[in-house]
């Protein structure tokens, strides 16, 4: 009986978390970057300057993780200097992997599967702006950034030193498990 109703809990979150769309927001302009899962759950990245870090939120739960009261620069966690010395204490440089020892290889199908995988992302905005300070670059990329214009979003140059990037990609987590899995 109780395990009937753990199912019974479960069983909507995890349709949920199958169907709910996961969407990757880049913009520059507001400086917003953050993975969202549906409405519930989404991973922000804070840009200010005085306290870059992490956001995180679940529902109503929220947490935030700063970078600056985790790291000082030149130490790590215990303490002592990063450089010039290993764990043990000692100044001995560490010997090089032969290219027997590093040498991984990728076969094609973990490729396919990857390509597969990158293909149920779905394009939904894609608002380019670029400026490089260069007319002469600006003049050439014109006719390209034309070309790519209203096919793959709105693509522009401009010569006036603005520049911004838009883009939002979705898809949804059983799209990626069956590309990963189960489609040959």
């Amino acid at each position: 009986m109780t395990v009937l109703v753990i199912i019974l809990i479960c069983a909507p979150l995890l349709i949920f978390f199958l169907a709910a769309p996961i969407i990757l927001i880049v913009d520059t302009e507001t400086d917003e970057y953050c993975i969202r899962l549906g409405d519930m759950c989404s991973l922000r990245a804070l840009t200010t300057l005085e306290n870059p870090g992490i956001r995180l939120r679940i529902g109503f739960w929220k947490k935030t993780w700063g970078m600056k009261e985790q790291y000082q620069p030149g130490s790590n966690r215990n303490g002592s200097s990063v450089m010039g010395s290993n764990r043990n204490g000692s100044n001995a440089s560490r010997v090089a992997k032969t290219r027997e020892e590093t040498k991984q290889g990728t076969s094609r199908s973990s490729i396919r599967r990857m390509w597969r995988v990158l293909k149920t992302f779905r394009v939904s905005k894609c608002d380019v702006l670029l400026d490089t300070d260069d007319f002469i670059l600006n003049a050439q990329l014109f006719p390209v950034f034309q070309f790519c214009n209203g096919r793959w979003g709105h693509w522009r140059v401009n010569f006036e030193g603005d520049c911004r990037l838009q883009l939002e990609v979705e898809s949804r987590l059983i799209r990626v498990l069956y590309a990963w899995w189960w489609k040959t």
